[in-house]
């Protein structure tokens, strides 16, 4: 079962590959904050690379470096965890940097005026903030 999963591990990168790859010749069709997102996605693809590699050594291969088990720590380390957290690192500062993908529509006015000129709160009339979503990829 294991196997099985690191074999859709590999086509979903080769996958993913091919979409970066199409997407990275559109770039100029790309909002500016978005293509922090791509840049992030196409400099990441390499140290997957290594992760994956790892993988399909340790559990296709013979060989005793690439043991889950009994293979060398560094070997593990270097290959599968560090590339891991260097994306994860990444991935969290892009998603810090970019900007929201929605703006907030200007408030419908929950509350009403009472004689004394104090607004009176509807807690139960009260609806949540209505977003409007932007069309990244208009042509």
């Amino acid at each position: 079962m294991l196997k099985a999963g690191i074999i859709i591990f590999l086509i979903i990168y080769l996958i993913l590959c091919v979409l970066a790859s199409y997407t990275a010749m559109e770039f100029s069709k790309i909002p500016s904050g978005e293509k922090r997102i791509l840049a992030a996605v196409l400099v990441t693809l390499p140290f997957v690379l290594p992760r994956l590699l790892w993988s399909l050594l340790a559990y296709f291969s013979h060989i005793t470096t690439f043991n889950v088990v009994e293979g060398s720590i560094v070997v593990r380390s270097v290959m599968s965890t560090l590339e891991e957290f260097l994306v994860i690192i990444m991935y969290t500062v892009v998603g810090l940097l970019v900007p929201p993908a929605y703006k907030k529509l200007p408030d419908a006015g929950l509350g009403r005026q009472s004689k004394s000129g104090a607004q009176d709160i509807e807690f139960k009339a009260q609806q949540p903030p209505k977003y409007e979503v932007h069309n990244s990829f208009r042509t």
